[in-house]
């Protein structure tokens, strides 16, 4: 009786434990995902076997990574194979095909029961895993599959309801030299591949792959048989020589040991790691299928690369074939850089630590090629490299093969190797290197890349040419010039370009980055000169006409007649105006951009259907979409017709393709989203600064220039605030996301300054956490604009004070003015701003001043209002100042003001905690100076000049009855009025100036 009651007993605490498990699972996991993983809403899902698997290009299987080993679903129901991919599996041979990553191998699990079988399965991106089932008749097989994001092993759990038998085998791929092997060791079978002692090898290359089962218990052919409801597990570690010296043995050791123990850690650690990728940033824009692929492209990405891992190649890990297309190398010319663009803004920075170090790794060979072949300094690459110092695009090692491949039998074209009449390999890379350094402002990296950038720098200074006043670039080409089948062999005919846009923006962005970088550093000081001079004369980007419009001219002079036309901007010549070099956009040059918008317009009329906007089927998704945001295109349209070619050429598994590469598409969706919810490329942080205003939409941090991370939400119209994490504790320079409305700061959730103007700048602490919030205005101070008696350009003056923040104002002119003032009208005003040069004035006027001065009313004095009232000595004391017109003696010197218009005035803040001049460093301006004028002992400095023709204090404030009146010398023109420091001066002058009134 005891024994039965104790087996009841424990039979239903078991299930009454499992309920609660169930319960609390299927709580947390709803948790989770409407509390942080936004991305588990979206799968790829698979109602059919992979079509193109194996294949040398993109997969469209089902696919899973750990950013070093990449699994792809191949095969049907009843012979599923799990091909695996390695990031650091090569064959170093300096020739494709046959040189490049290669496939290790493979997992075949035959289950004959499902020949026929329904095919089902998802890609759970959240996860990262891919949950199949496959039904046929009455028996159902579930097979769960995941590449653990912590280690060298991918894990294969299935789970049959009927009764069933499965055979399984490990295979590596053979072939192409390779030297193979296989055996078993415990419980573990395993094979290895390796590529050694083969001429022209660079170094060899081993990888071991070794296989457990849990669960059962398998023959010596592999059979295990299934059992109703009953969970087998296969276990593969995965190793190379990269990994461990001891690579098979690792990889057998690792296999034996596993046991389902620590297989449910390696889950819970995989779930930990991808649960903290999706917390490093997160966007919702309120469309699913654009969503469904910003994420899809995200985990891709993720399942693509890792920083402590060799980089990938074109195609990734998900190798399915030995000879990938293009080697699967790294090429050079925009293939290796694109798939990381965006993982910069989303703050998945640590998928970018593995790309330099194969650019770093072949900076010899780059010196070599630069000395040998061109006879300069600095570094030159060819089109295409790979891991640790190896070259992949040598041109065919016989004449022979030349001939048969390129239709030519010179085989020896610059030096053996591939440069295809480009320059600009090396320094292409360097717009990955600044996009993280901006990003981060980290002093480690900048010294770990900071060499490669100075022999780039080295590179240019030789190369370039001074010609006419401008640098001008001979010989690098637009695009890759080289024989091939097409041409019949013929192809020098096409050498030539002149001032490429490609090259001209490229070598721009290098040398303001390395103005950015060395003063950064603190090194190289003495080289500065020559690279600014180089920044401020390069070429200009050459402009034609299309109907009669201004439109982009790709190259300046070419003897291509594709280039020699005007075909307006497109892929090749955003690399080098937009994307990666950052150095164009409608804050850098209004006007330029309006000619980039105007070729962006005509995309359209070049499409023959729907996804072939902007020409991307072949390349270029990642690079025109995301700049057509940048320029300022209408967002709408841009989404519309992402949408279109997502449509148009995507694969199952969410990865959108293009005919010329891989893994470059990871980055359009992603890129393009995040510049819509927010910008910095010019150091200016936007906010929804390209986005339908009328959407909702929110991001939740994504990274800025300065080391920000930053997040904030639109709502009906309205942004609710932004957030910002420093990292760097840099200064942050902010277009006011609330435009004509004050701003609150919060630091540390601690109100602080309050801010105000189109834009702003505010100091930041590393680790400070901030907000900015709009000011909901009670009340719009108004000012009276006071002119008359001296000209101004009241267009740029008055947009000049629409963009102050949240004052209203009224205009009038002298002599209205005075009479106004000496009414009871003036009392509606919280201060009076003049900018008026006067001379008439009456007993009764003099007296209303003094009497508005004595009850403390704010005045604000502007430039040539000091020259006001020559006749009047008591001006001098209310102003604090005086400008002598005509000749006057004083104390026995006889003095004559001076003027001079159109110079650059070094301005010195003299009190840097008067809330006048808070946040304001010292600047420069172009204005005009005011010499030998005088000054009242009682002023108190806000501003000062060594400029040799101005007096020296040109902002003071004076105390005068109840009033504290403040004077700015400077405000002559447009170029004043447009200046941010000056902007900022004022506007804080009048808030100071009304706050310090306020009855």
């Amino acid at each position: 009786m005891n024994h039965i009651f104790r087996t009841t007993t424990m039979q239903r605490i078991c299930l009454l434990t499992i309920i609660l498990l169930c319960f609390l699972r299927e709580g947390n996991a709803q948790d989770g995902n409407a509390r942080q993983i936004y991305a588990g809403r979206y799968k790829a899902i698979f109602t059919s076997p992979p079509a193109k698997v194996p294949t040398s290009k993109t997969p469209d299987g089902p696919l899973a990574g750990n950013g070093d080993i990449g699994l792809t679903l191949g095969g049907k129901p009843d012979k599923l194979v799990f091909y695996l991919g390695k990031n650091d599996f090569w064959r170093a041979y300096p020739v494709y095909p046959g040189g490049g990553i290669a496939l290790p191998g493979w997992l075949e699990m035959n289950i004959p029961a499902l020949s026929g079988a329904d095919y089902y399965a998802e890609q759970i991106q959240d996860k990262a895993e891919i949950v199949a089932k496959f039904a046929k008749n009455d028996l159902s097989v579930r097979v769960n599959t995941w590449v653990s994001a912590t280690a060298n092993t991918v894990v294969v759990e299935l789970e049959s309801d009927k009764a069933s038998s499965m055979n399984f085998a490990l295979k590596a791929a053979e072939g192409n030299t390779s030297v193979n092997a296989s055996g078993v060791e415990g419980n573990a079978y395993w094979v290895t591949r390796s590529f050694e002692n083969t001429p022209m090898l660079a170094w060899p290359s081993h990888v071991a792959m070794a296989v457990k089962v849990l669960g059962a218990k398998p023959d010596k052919t592999g059979n295990v048989d299934l059992k109703p409801n009953t969970k087998v597990t296969l276990v593969v570690a995965m190793y190379t020589n990269f990994d461990a010296k001891d690579w098979k043995q690792k990889a057998i050791k690792v296999a034996n040991t596993a046991t389902e123990t620590t297989i449910n850690q390696l889950r819970k650690d995989h779930y930990a790691w991808w649960e903290r990728f999706w917390e490093e940033s997160e966007v919702q824009i309120g469309d699913p299928f654009l969503e469904k692929y910003y994420y899809a492209s995200q985990y891709l990405f993720g399942a693509t690369s890792r920083g402590n891992k060799f980089a990938p190649g074109i195609w990734g890990p998900f190798i399915t074939k030995d000879s990938a297309a293009w080697g699967g190398d790294y090429h050079l010319n925009y293939n290796y850089q694109a798939p990381y663009w965006a993982s910069y803004s989303s703050n998945h920075i640590d998928e970018t630590d593995n790309f330099d170090k194969p650019l770093l790794d072949y900076m010899e060979h780059g010196k070599e090629h630069a000395k040998a072949l061109l006879g300069i300094r600095g570094i030159y690459y060819p089109v295409g490299i790979g891991p640790l110092g190896l070259v992949t695009t040598r041109w065919p090692l016989t004449p022979d093969e030349m001939e048969k491949r390129y239709a030519s039998r010179e085989n020896t074209i610059d030096g053996g190797y591939k440069f295809l009449g480009q320059k600009v390999n090396a320094v292409f890379s360097v717009g990955n290197m600044l996009m993280r350094f901006y990003s981060t402002y980290d002093a480690a990296y900048a010294r770990k890349v900071y060499p490669y950038m100075l022999e780039c720098a080295n590179f240019w200074e030789d190369y370039l040419k001074f010609e006419n006043g401008r640098y001008v670039i001979q010989m690098d080409h637009y695009n890759e010039v080289m024989p091939n089948l097409k041409n019949k062999g013929q192809w020098r005919q096409l050498l030539g370009d002149f001032n490429s846009t490609l090259s001209v923006g490229l070598v721009k962005m290098l040398f303001k980055g390395m103005i950015d970088v060395s003063t950064f550093l603190k090194v190289d000081t003495a080289r500065v000169q020559k690279w600014q001079h180089i920044v401020d004369h390069m070429s200009k980007f050459t402009i034609g006409e299309v109907d009669g419009q201004p439109s982009l001219k790709n190259v300046e002079t070419s003897p291509s007649p594709t280039h020699s036309r005007v075909e307006g901007l497109a892929r090749v010549s955003i690399h080098g105006l937009i994307l990666p070099s950052g150095i164009c956009g409608p804050k850098t040059d209004s006007a330029f951009n309006r000619i980039l918008l105007g070729d962006i317009g005509r995309w359209k009329d070049k499409m023959k259907g729907p996804g072939e906007w902007a020409n991307t089927l072949g390349n270029g998704i990642e690079t025109c979409f995301p700049a057509a945001v940048r320029v300022g295109y209408d967002a709408d349209e841009i989404m519309r017709q992402l949408t279109d070619r997502i449509k148009r050429q995507s694969l199952p598994n969410l990865w959108i393709t293009a005919e010329g590469g891989g893994i470059e598409t990871l980055s359009a969706v992603p890129l393009t989203i995040n510049e819509m919810m927010m910008q910095s490329y010019e150091g200016i942080l936007r906010v929804f600064p390209n986005w339908n205003k009328a959407k909702n939409a929110s991001f939740n941090q994504l990274r800025a220039y300065g080391a920000f991370l930053v997040s904030s939400q639109l709502e009906q119209g309205e942004i609710k605030f932004v957030k910002l994490l420093s990292e760097a504790g840099r200064p942050c320079i902010v277009e006011n996301p609330w435009p004509g409305h004050s701003v609150q700061l919060l630091r540390n959730g601690q109100k602080a300054e309050r801010l105000s103007g189109s834009q702003f700048s505010f100091p930041t602490k590393r680790g400070e956490r901030l907000e900015m919030v709009k000011i909901q205005a009670q009340h719009k101070s108004r000012l009276l604009i006071i002119t008359g008696g001296h000209g101004f350009k009241k267009v740029q003056f008055y947009n000049m004070l629409d963009s102050l923040g949240d004052f209203s104002y009224d205009k009038i002119e002298q002599p209205k003015a005075n009479e106004l003032i000496a009414s009871p009208e003036v009392d509606k005003y919280d201060a009076l701003v003049f900018y008026d040069l006067a001379d008439s004035i009456t007993a009764p006027q003099k007296r209303a001043y003094l009497q508005l001065l004595k009850k403390g009313k704010a005045m604000i004095f502007l430039h040539h209002a000091m020259v006001s009232y020559q006749k009047w000595d008591k001006f001098q004391e209310i102003l604090g100042g005086r400008y002598y017109a005509d000749p006057v003696v004083v104390n026995g010197d006889t003095l004559r003001s001076t003027y001079q218009h159109g110079v650059v005035i070094p301005v010195k803040i003299e009190d840097r905690n008067h809330p006048i001049t808070r946040g304001l460093s010292d600047f420069e301006i172009y204005d005009e100076v005011y010499g030998n004028f005088g000054t009242q002992p009682t002023i108190r400095p806000l501003l000062s000049t060594t400029h040799p023709q101005s007096s020296k204090y040109i902002a003071w404030t004076n105390p005068f009855g109840g009033s504290e009146v403040l004077f700015i010398q400077l405000g002559h023109g447009p170029e004043t009025f447009a200046n941010p420091n000056y902007r900022k001066l004022l506007r804080q002058g009048i808030e100071w100036s009304i706050r310090k009134h306020a009855r």
